[in-house]
């Protein structure tokens, strides 16, 4: 876990989650979520969403579904799209002005490493510098030095380069 510029509550895994979601000591109707399965339902990678009575805990929540690749594998297994990004970035600015003030945010995918950490670094690019990725990179991000996270960056650059091009009215 990690409280990165008071923005992010925390990147967790799935399992931290659920165990967060089931403990009643949690106060979580200030917390916000963004939960992200891999897109297959059935077969050996089955990642049902988050039970129902664990979501409703939560503020408010986003389930969002890709893959951790940054290159299509197959015609199956494919990276982030538009569509996911814009999906992300408007659940991020719909709270922009309350993170980290009245609400919290906590990133969970199954393991906790790779596209949760890209998410919440695309949060506090966002949010703290304007979408200006350089300026971001160059503060050194606590999700990137870390040896804990392994931030995917197509993730994280498809996120704010969607975010940048909706706020100079794209799309």
């Amino acid at each position: 876990m990690i409280d990165s510029n008071k923005i992010i509550k925390g990147v967790l895994s799935r399992k931290q989650v659920e165990r967060i979601g089931r403990n009643p000591n949690y106060y979580l109707k200030n917390t916000l979520l963004i939960s992200i399965l891999n897109p297959i339902e059935d077969g050996p990678n089955n990642i049902k969403p988050l039970p129902k009575h664990i979501l409703h805990r939560f503020r408010s929540y986003l389930t969002v579904r890709f893959f951790d690749v940054e290159q299509p594998v197959d015609d199956k297994i494919i990276p982030i799209t538009d569509d996911i990004a814009e999906k992300i970035e408007k659940f991020i600015l719909k709270y922009k002005d309350n993170l980290g003030k009245k609400y919290d945010l906590l990133v969970h995918c199954e393991a906790g490493i790779s596209r949760s950490a890209a998410v919440a670094m695309a949060t506090e690019c966002i949010v703290l510098y304007d979408c200006d990725i350089d300026e971001y990179l160059v503060s050194k991000p606590a999700l990137l030095t870390s040896d804990e996270y392994n931030p995917n960056m197509f993730v994280f650059r498809k996120i704010v380069e969607i975010a940048n091009s909706l706020r100079m009215g794209g799309k």
